[in-house]
């Protein structure tokens, strides 16, 4: 028998809920662009109080809770853990559980099992025969192919659900002005701009580098993180020095106005060395912004090379250093590449569609 389309109630757990990434923005977003589609969306893991207003704000309830991993040697905790779970889903009556992160057959997802609770999961991460979420989870949402390549490889191929991307459009249509004032932008120079966390993962040392060598003179903002921080943000900071280029190089911590910077900014630059598929890239192509960016993840089902933006390989100075220069020296392109990428972004984006491919997919569990 087929359950009515309203009132599902979904737990979805979260390693740890930090709005600097993308996972834990697309769990808002899935609350405000749901809203109308009549799911009872809930969230557990570790979470702070101090986001409990916003996630009020898109009709997420919190279940105050987390999962154990199982192991051996905590076999006695992780059974504890699983009867609390048992409790708390019969008690909020649970009727779909979505794994943000597949973890070592987390203790949610064995009482899932256990009461016959279908459980969804967000694709990546290893596939083994050892691990039992693999063997538990009914069915994987990827927001892109790339993300689901190894499952796309493996027993569990059929399991997954390509569900697409979410783009919070009203934070970009009403986005307000600087938070804080930037440097001035200096007349006939190019103003390339990164924004991301200051991880080696990101590329910045790439990028620096590569603007170290450019011909054409230029300025480049470096925003995200903390940049007081030792290890790599001083790594950074140490090459920038090196290279003479502390006149030219801005650095900014994390702000809120990240749609105002890009809209000031001439190319967004993501050298990423390892990614999915960024978020502010998609924030970007919807303002109609020239980005530069790198042949991983799902960023090539994004950016077509020379014709939405510019790809260049990962962890490849010259090859970046060649592309600045090209599109310092090019307005024609930065134009092409703006108006190229607000088209694509108007034709393939859409966060409606996406959280009704989830809500789909979780009803398709519940059948």
């Amino acid at each position: 028998m087929k359950m009515e389309q309203q009132g599902l109630n979904i737990l979805i757990e979260i390693d740890k809920f930090n709005t600097k990434i993308g996972s834990t923005n697309d769990i808002l977003d899935l609350g405000l662009y749901s809203k109308d589609m009549v799911i009872n969306l809930n969230l557990t893991g570790k979470i702070g109080a101090e986001f409990y207003p916003l996630l009020n704000e898109r009709g997420i309830a919190v279940i105050p809770g987390h999962s154990r991993q199982y192991s051996r040697l905590g076999i006695i905790n992780y059974l504890l853990s699983t009867l609390k779970w048992l409790v708390r889903l019969k008690k909020h009556k649970i009727q779909v559980i979505h794994l943000n992160y597949v973890s070592w057959g987390p203790s949610l997802a064995f009482a899932a099992k256990l009461l016959g609770i279908p459980i969804a999961a967000r694709a990546g991460g290893e596939y083994s025969k050892r691990n039992y979420s693999c063997r538990w989870i009914n069915k994987y949402f990827a927001i892109c192919k790339s993300q689901a390549a190894e499952l796309l490889n493996s027993p569990n191929k059929n399991k997954v659900s390509i569900v697409g991307n979410f783009v919070n459009r009203t934070r970009i249509e009403e986005s307000g002005g600087l938070q804080s004032p930037i440097v001035p932008k200096v007349s006939g120079r190019i103003r390339f701009l990164f924004l991301g966390q200051l991880e080696k993962r990101k590329g910045i040392h790439v990028l620096v580098n590569a603007f170290a060598n450019m011909t054409t003179d230029a300025d480049l903002l470096l925003v995200g993180g903390n940049w007081t921080l030792d290890g790599y943000p001083e790594e950074i900071k140490s090459l920038i020095q090196q290279h003479g280029i502390a006149d030219k190089v801005h650095l900014y911590n994390h702000r809120l106005d990240i749609v105002e910077l890009l809209r000031q900014c001439d190319v967004f630059v993501l050298p990423t060395i390892a990614d999915t598929m960024p978020r502010v890239i998609l924030e970007a192509m919807c303002i109609g912004k020239c980005i530069i960016s790198t042949t991983v993840g799902g960023i090539p089902e994004l950016i077509i090379d020379n014709e939405t933006g510019r790809l260049v390989p990962p962890d490849d100075i010259d090859a970046l250093t060649m592309v600045l220069d090209e599109l310092a020296n090019s307005k024609e392109l930065r134009d092409k590449f703006e108006k190229n990428a607000r088209v694509w972004a108007e034709t393939n984006i859409d966060p409606y569609h996406t959280a009704e491919n989830y809500v789909d997919g979780y009803r398709e569990l519940v059948v």
